[in-house]
């Protein structure tokens, strides 16, 4: 059986976290392409798909938050999980906010943003 999503990614998110907690960490505009919380997001959602859902996603935009939409849909018909439910509108949102998200990695990004990205993770 394979697991929706491997353990292991949940390491590079408890890291982030322990690096963060001892100060390792600096909040800084070129953090948020490259921030280990986004990692986790990219791969977390890749795997979610394929694994849970059977339906692989490559990127995070429009035309997969569209995919996103029509099986959120299919399941909340289906009366599915309400886990599952809530898993894909947060990829959504994420697909709303991942440009933002990448201009931090530009400079050009705003600590609102950067509060948005964190409520999501």
């Amino acid at each position: 059986m394979t697991l929706p999503v491997a353990p292991e990614l949940f390491d590079v998110l408890s890291q982030y976290a322990r690096d963060i907690q001892q100060g390792k960490v600096r909040s800084t505009p070129a953090l948020g392409a490259t921030s280990p919380a986004l990692t986790f997001c990219e791969n977390f959602y890749a795997q979610f798909f394929q694994n849970r859902l059977g339906q692989p996603i490559e990127h995070i935009n429009l035309e997969s938050k569209k995919t996103a939409v029509r099986l959120r849909l299919e399941i909340k018909e289906k009366n599915g999980p309400v886990v599952v439910i809530h898993l894909i509108t947060w990829y959504e949102n994420l697909c709303d906010i991942y440009p933002s998200v990448l201009a931090l990695g530009y400079g050009i990004g705003t600590k609102a943003v950067s509060s948005i990205f964190t409520t999501i993770i």
